[in-house]
C-alpha cells in the first residue's frame, strides 16, 4: 500500500485509500479480521496552502488581456474590462461585480472597493490602462437609465452583473489564451499583480 501511494500526491491517495478501509471494515464485519483492523489504514493528511499556489507569468498575463476576451461583439468590451480590472487592481470577482461609477475617482486617479470579505473600505491606484478600458466600455454599454453600477449583462433586460459571471469570463477567458493552471477563476489574477507607478496610473 505504501509503496502504491508514495509516486501520488496526498490528493489522489484519498480514493484508494478509503477503499481500502471500507474494505477492511467489511472484513472485519464478517470475522474474517479481528475487531480494529480497520483502523490500520492511516488517515492522509492534507494541509490547507501547505503549497504555494502557481502564479501568473507577466507573459500570460498579458496573452489573457491580448486574447479576444469574447467572441461576442455584444459583450466584448465587457468582459476585456472585466478582465482589466481583475488582473491590474488585482479585484476580487464579486468587487468588480459591485462596482459604481461614484467609486471611480478620475481626479484623484483611484478607485474605492466597498467593504467586503476584508469588512474595511480600501483604495486602490486607477491605472491608466483600467481607465481607458473602463471609458471604452461606457461609450458602448447599453442605455441603462440612472443607474450608477458599472457593469451588466449584454443582452436586454440587462441584469446587473453577477460575480459568478465574472468568474466564468475569467475562466473562458483564460483557456482561450491556453493559460494551464490547476483551479482557474476570477482569483488567479490576485497571485500576480505587478507594482503599478504613478507613470502609468492616468494623470
Amino acid at each position: 500500500m505504501r509503496t502504491a501511494a508514495a509516486p501520488l500526491s496526498p490528493s489522489s491517495c484519498r480514493v484508494p485509500v478509503s477503499a481500502v478501509r471500507a474494505w477492511l471494515r467489511f472484513l472485519v464485519s464478517t470475522g474474517a479480521l479481528r475487531a480494529g483492523m480497520e483502523a490500520a489504514v492511516p488517515t492522509i493528511r492534507q494541509w490547507k496552502h501547505a503549497a504555494l499556489p502557481r502564479i501568473l507569468s507577466e507573459e500570460e498575463t498579458q496573452r489573457v488581456l491580448t486574447v479576444p476576451a469574447s467572441l461576442d461583439a455584444r459583450t466584448a468590451t465587457r468582459d476585456q474590462t472585466v478582465l482589466i480590472l481583475l488582473a491590474r487592481p488585482g479585484l476580487r470577482a464579486s468587487e468588480v461585480a459591485a462596482l459604481r461609477l461614484d467609486d471611480l475617482d478620475w481626479r484623484g486617479r483611484q478607485v474605492r472597493i466597498r467593504p467586503g470579505n476584508t469588512g474595511q473600505e480600501r483604495t486602490l491606484p486607477l491605472p491608466q490602462e483600467v481607465g481607458d478600458a473602463v471609458v471604452t466600455y461606457l461609450r458602448t454599454r447599453p442605455p441603462l437609465d440612472t443607474s450608477r453600477f458599472l457593469l451588466y449583462c449584454g443582452r436586454p433586460p440587462y441584469a446587473l452583473l453577477r460575480a459568478s459571471t465574472v468568474t466564468n469570463i475569467a475562466q473562458r477567458s483564460l483557456r482561450r489564451a491556453g493559460v494551464s493552471l490547476t483551479r482557474v477563476g476570477a482569483h488567479v489574477f490576485r497571485h500576480y499583480l505587478p507594482f503599478l507607478t504613478m507613470s502609468s496610473q492616468i494623470g
